[in-house]
């Protein structure tokens, strides 16, 4: 399974963000929101931390984990009816990424 399988991956690459991305994707695809919010939450947390480490914030492939992780985890909690949480993290996606079609997709959700 997807889920499996990035799980594999990311025991061997811990600091590769896409894995986690797809994995909060299958999480959030079979419905289980609390594991794909935290597999969001550590990609949003590791952005903050490449930011505070002096990496450019506006780095194209960057903006883009860091806004698609936003989008991606206020999706959750729209399901979730957490909508203050789920507006917040719509709204950080279009200031990370003010071109991202899916950033004002979900924040117009």
């Amino acid at each position: 399974t997807a889920i499996k399988d990035a799980s594999e991956g990311i025991k061997l690459f811990e600091d590769y963000p896409d894995l986690y991305m797809e994995r909060g994707l299958a999480y959030m695809s079979l419905g289980k929101l609390n594991e794909a919010i935290r597999d969001f939450t550590k990609l949003i947390k590791e952005c903050e931390e490449e930011k505070k480490r002096g990496s450019d914030p506006n780095d194209l492939e960057t903006a883009d984990i860091w806004s698609d992780s936003c989008s991606s985890r206020a999706t959750c909690f729209l399901r979730q009816g957490a909508y203050k949480k789920a507006f917040d993290d719509a709204l950080q996606a279009v200031r990370l990424a003010p071109e991202s079609a899916i950033a004002h997709n979900t924040l117009g959700a």
